[in-house]
């Protein structure tokens, strides 16, 4: 009996379906985490901007977890991963925003949106100039 060999790619287990969504949830909850406490106090502020700074990173990281767990899980191709994971990203930004109106000593800002959004685009657009590479 003739043993067929299987052409399946290996990966390693950061490339799994598992882990990548397992790493977004647990990222999106401990995003809402930190957006439920209270405000620092301003003496915690070292520079101007630097809860803008802190936003764009914070989402940079969600995007790019976004499109690994699309790319990786869903079967999506680079393109679809990475539309899906600025539409999730920027609707979770907007929902965060809006849940921190309702938490004492935060508020709502267009401009941590703003800062948000921009931390999305920012792996979004280096993975799709990577692919052209």
């Amino acid at each position: 009996m003739k043993r067929v060999k299987h052409k399946w790619k290996k990966r390693n287990l950061f490339q799994s379906g598992s882990f990548t969504w397992t790493a977004v949830i647990a990222y999106a909850l401990l995003i809402f985490f930190l957006s439920s406490r209270p405000a620092l106090p301003e003496s915690f502020s070292f520079f101007y901007g630097q809860d803008k700074l802190a936003h764009l990173l914070e989402y940079a990281l969600l995007g790019w977890l976004l499109i690994r767990a699309f790319k990786y899980s869903a079967k999506f191709s680079l393109v679809n991963a990475v539309s899906a994971a600025v539409i999730i990203s920027l609707l979770y930004g907007l929902g965060d925003e809006l849940h921190q109106a309702f938490v004492p000593l935060r508020q709502c800002d267009f401009y941590d949106f703003l800062a948000d959004a921009l931390g999305v685009f920012i792996p979004s657009v280096i993975t799709l100039i990577r692919q052209r590479d």
